[in-house]
């Protein structure tokens, strides 16, 4: 059953908002003199169909050192709804019915002096569990609105990038500048569910450090200079994920085997002659490199399969290290990757507590491919990059070994 709040946003109040892309900051208060009450609403639509996906939108408090310093009354959510000059209005638990699905009451000339930022994060709730991410969601968007002039639409920012993996967003954030307020549009994704999220924000202690370990979503072919980003980097994990759909009819069919898979290429491009050169599910750790198990059915939380990498203990003569996954038996089982959806590929600074790097998701079908070259890492002027390849093809661990001989 929906729930209806009496949220209205088919009004003629938003002829002049502004759209706000990612990253943009509106100086708040000083384009809107007098600005004091404002509403933060969010809204989405659910492109799947069957079970009902829940998102929550959330606030979290900051003080100057950017800290959420008094847990709970910081942190206003479904189960906190309200602190002092902020409320959040309702629980709309489906998505269904017009306008705004859920909204925040923020009277900025009422929060606590000791409160320097406040960040907006919508989550799915029960992700994990029920297997739902962004990718899932469409339209999402979230507007502020001046509560004290009929609801109009100061400006709204529309999500725009594949959520292909992610299970929060964090939207946006409020902050002081002085006397005056600030929108900002962030629009990063994460995996992570309200008491992640709260993690995450409370390891920065400053600006500087929230702005420089936002989470990289690479496209097709970008390439990031990982020595450059973090000159102590030694060592890493890459780690790969995906989902199946379900088997033929009733579910009945053999289980998808993905597998993760490395190649240790040399200066001329070709496999490395002096250690280890594959790495896969049979041949499982080599020099400085290590593939974690093969998971045989891709279920469970996290990703499915996983490889540490020491850079500095890597083969002198490895230049470049090409990451593959392949289906095991594709042909025999008659599977490709028309039934993979949601892959990535991510990277981790294992020394940093898992601190995420990057990641790569893959948008585009499989088609009847058996393999994907998702991405490669590689060695330029002395400094370690990485690049999103996401190339579809024909592939074994036997034919891609080939292509690199």
């Amino acid at each position: 059953m929906a729930i209806n709040f009496g949220f209205n946003s088919n009004n003629n109040n938003n002829v002049n908002a502004l759209n706000l892309q990612k990253n943009d900051i509106l100086d708040l208060t000083k384009k809107n003199p007098g600005l004091k009450r404002v509403i933060l609403g969010a809204g989405w639509d659910v492109a799947t169909m069957g079970q009902d996906f829940d998102l929550d939108i959330a606030a979290f408090l900051l003080n100057n050192n950017n800290k959420v310093a008094r847990i709970p009354d910081d942190v206003i959510f479904f189960n906190n709804m309200e602190g002092q000059g902020i409320r959040l209005e309702g629980d709309n638990r489906t998505g269904a019915g017009e306008g705004d699905d859920e909204r925040i009451q923020i009277d900025l000339s009422m929060i606590r002096n000791d409160i320097a930022k406040i960040i907006f994060v919508v989550t799915i709730h029960n992700a994990q569990l029920k297997r739902q991410t962004f990718g899932m969601v469409e339209n999402s968007y979230v507007r502020l609105l001046d509560a004290e002039n009929d609801e109009k639409e100061v400006c709204r920012f529309n999500l725009k990038e594949n959520g292909s993996t992610v299970t929060s967003v964090i939207f946006a954030e409020l902050y002081r500048d002085g006397n005056e307020w600030r929108f900002k549009a962030i629009g990063d994704g994460k995996i992570a569910d309200l008491n992640g999220i709260l993690v995450f924000i409370y390891r920065f202690i400053n600006r500087r450090d929230w702005e420089m370990t936002t989470l990289l979503n690479l496209q097709k072919n970008d390439i990031l200079d990982l020595s450059k980003k973090d000159p102590s980097l030694k060592n890493i994990l890459l780690g790969g994920g995906w989902d199946v759909a379900k088997k033929g009819f009733f579910g009945f069919g053999a289980d998808y085997d993905l597998d993760l898979i490395a190649l240790l290429l040399g200066e001329d491009g070709k496999l490395i002659k002096s250690s280890k050169s594959v790495i896969y599910y049979n041949d499982m750790v080599g020099q400085g490199i290590k593939l974690h198990g093969d998971n045989r059915t891709g279920e469970g939380e996290g990703d499915d399969e996983k490889i540490s990498i020491s850079l500095d203990k890597l083969p002198i003569e490895c230049k470049k290290v090409v990451f593959a996954v392949t289906i095991y038996d594709a042909v025999r089982r008659r599977q490709s990757f028309s039934k993979v959806k949601n892959a990535y590929v991510r990277l981790v600074n294992e020394d940093k507590g898992n601190e995420e790097i990057c990641r790569y998701n893959l948008t585009e079908d499989g088609g009847n491919n058996t393999g994907i070259i998702f991405a490669e890492l590689f060695k330029e002027n002395g400094n370690w990059q990485f690049k999103a390849i996401g190339k579809l093809l024909d592939a074994t661990v036997s034919t891609l070994s080939q292509m690199y001989r």
